[in-house]
């Protein structure tokens, strides 16, 4: 295998779960980096600091083990140009839009009462 063809170490079920686990918690990140109720970040610097530091260190984590997608389209056009994963091809592309969606329907349900809390002691 050459360097640039993705590979999942152990079985498919964990690289999904790698991959779902890591593109949770970016969304996470970028979601609590960006929004306004937070209060804490003072300039709009922090905002891309955050995100990208978050990104640098799950491609950390997870290169070693799955390859890390994390992106669907940059995973699926890296395997179209040098290389197929053998059939692996759909953990690249389920794993972090179901994360999207997981993120997306929790994110108000786990930090909406703190976000309201805080938005009174700030405003």
């Amino acid at each position: 295998k050459q360097w640039y063809q993705r590979r999942v170490r152990g079985n498919v079920g964990q690289g999904f779960l790698l991959e779902l686990f890591g593109t949770l918690l970016w969304v996470y990140v970028a979601l609590a980096a960006t929004n306004e109720l937070r209060g804490s970040v003072k300039s709009n610097i922090e905002y891309p600091l955050y995100v990208g530091l978050s990104f640098i260190v799950l491609h950390l984590a997870l290169v070693p083990l799955t390859g890390c997608g994390l992106n669907p389209p940059r995973s699926l056009l890296a395997n179209a140009f040098f290389g197929s994963v053998e059939g692996y091809d759909w953990v690249y592309v389920v794993a972090p839009l179901l994360s999207a969606v997981m993120v997306g329907f929790s994110y108000e349900l786990i930090f909406s009462n703190y976000y309201t809390d805080l938005s009174s002691i700030y405003m």
